[in-house]
Formats: C-alpha cells, structure tokens, sequence
C-alpha cells in the first residue's frame, strides 16, 4: 500500500510558481537503510533545489511500488507545476524488510540496521546486480551483513531477534498472588533475542509463587517464578509408580522437603526401602520405572 505524506516539508508554493517545467531522473529500486533519504536518490535532474528536496520527501515517505505518472500527477495537483519523472515505476522498500524476506525460513526479525555507507539508502538501476550474503543470520544478535552492488561490497550491522511463543500477563498480578490460573494470561508470539527461558508450561502454573510484579503485557519467565513447597519432611505422600503397562500406587513418608519438579527420596513405612521420586502436585509423587 502506498503511504504518502500529507504535505511537504519546507516547500512553499510561491517557490514553486517560479520553476519551469523540468524532469527528474531516479532509480528503479530504493532500498532504504534510514527513514529519512537524501538527494543520492536523484541520478540526474534539471529541476531547482526545492523541487529536488520535494522529490527526496515524497520517496522518503512512500512505501511500494510508486507509478511515475502518478507522482507527476501529484505534482500538478498539489503545486499546478509540472515534473516529468523517471523510471515509470520506483519500487520503494525498507532495506529491514528485504532482509527478513531472505531469511523467511528463519522467522527473524530485524530491530535496527546500521552502517558506514556514505548513503541514506541502497540506489539501484534495472541492470544492477545485488545480493545480500550473511554466514550467521540465522542466530540472534548484532550480526554482519555483506551487501554486493555489481563488483563493489560494503557491510551493514543488523540486529537480529527471532519470533516464538510466549506468555504475557492480561492484568497486572501482584506478587504475594497465592494461586495464578490459565486464564491470566495470553499466548502471543513475541520477537527477542531467544536468551531468556521463557516459561511454557502453563497447564502447571498453580504450582509456582511469583518473584516479582508482573505487569499487563509482560512475558512469564522462568526466572519469575520459583516453585512452590508441595511436600514437608516427614509426610504421608501418594507414591505413583508409572512404567509401560504399570499404574501402581502406594503411601510412603518423605524424608525431605519437596518443591514441585524436586526428586526427593521417599520410605515404605513396611518395608522401610527408601526410592527416589519427583514432586508432581500436592503430596504426590510420581517414580517412572
């Protein structure tokens, strides 16, 4: 879709009243590495400075495919003044994008691009070559980007996040919660950096305290949560022993206190052999055999 300024900045009409026609000739792909372009976008023009400036805020503004007749038109509608401009189309498109079409198979997502390139955007004719070539952009982080114009090559840094599932919180929960649900909060996909362990089992969310506030829209965390106590030493327990084609259970005493995904040894107050199992939910404890 093509989004165009309402109005150009610094342009008055009075200025324009005086020109006569002239032409501007520019390229037929703009990539753009910053928002706001400069005159490199210009190949050749014999128009005066305004007219040129006029020209840099339109493309700077606009995203798509761009007709040369309708900026001509646009011209003549806005300011009564004619441009003849060229090539018949100028397909415009944020450099961030053409990057993340690349690597498409990735999900990533580009942050910020930088660079040392005396240019505001990437100027190319219908007979250029281009390529972009990155040896590990499909990891997250500030990575390095080579970008080959014809014979000539220059770098671009990227920051680089990758999209995944996550958990966001609908409404503020305060810390001293004493039992989260399900329903507090959403599952969105988020762009990051993928370094935080985001947590993902909500179906045993009851089973942990919040170590701090979690505000509306904040991502749950690992290191939000730690588990809860579920067992204390010296408890009955359920004893699950859980294997293929065996669902046994049985009351043993815990020798320890038990967090939920704790191993803990528990004792056959008969037998007095003691096991190893994990802490499942409250006073249970499951042993695979």
């Amino acid at each position: 879709m093509i989004k165009l300024a309402i109005t150009l900045f610094f342009i008055s009409f009075s200025a324009l009243a005086n020109e006569s026609t002239c032409s501007i000739t520019s390229f037929s792909k703009v990539l753009k590495i910053n928002k706001v372009l400069d005159d490199t976008i210009i190949k050749e023009s014999s128009c005066s400075s305004n007219i040129n400036s006029a020209f840099v805020q339109l493309i700077s503004n606009a995203q798509g495919k761009l007709n040369s007749g309708y900026l001509s038109s646009y011209f003549q509608n806005e300011f009564k003044f004619q441009v003849s401009i060229s090539p018949t189309s100028i397909d415009i498109k944020d450099l961030k994008e053409v990057i993340e079409n690349k690597f498409s198979r990735e999900k990533i997502i580009i942050k910020k691009i930088s660079s040392l390139y005396s240019k505001s955007s990437i100027n190319l004719s219908s007979t250029d070559s281009f390529s972009i070539d990155c040896n590990n952009c499909t990891k997250t982080g500030e990575r390095n980007l080579k970008i080959k114009i014809n014979n000539k090559s220059f770098w671009i840094s990227a920051k680089i996040l990758r999209e995944r599932f996550a958990y966001t919180a609908k409404n503020m929960i305060n810390v001293r919660a004493s039992i989260m649900q399900k329903s507090d909060f959403h599952q969105k996909v988020v762009a990051d950096y993928g370094r935080s362990n985001v947590f993902t089992d909500l179906d045993q969310i009851q089973f942990y305290n919040l170590n701090r506030n979690l505000h509306s829209g904040d991502v749950l965390k690992y290191s939000d949560l730690t588990p809860k106590k579920l067992i204390n030493i010296g408890q009955k327990v359920n004893v699950f022993y859980k294997g293929t084609g065996i669902n046994l259970k049985t009351i043993s005493i815990a020798k320890k206190n038990g967090r939920f995904g704790d191993f803990i040894e528990v004792e056959n107050p008969k037998s007095k052999k003691k096991i190893l199992g994990k802490v499942m939910d409250f006073n249970t404890v499951v042993v695979d055999i």
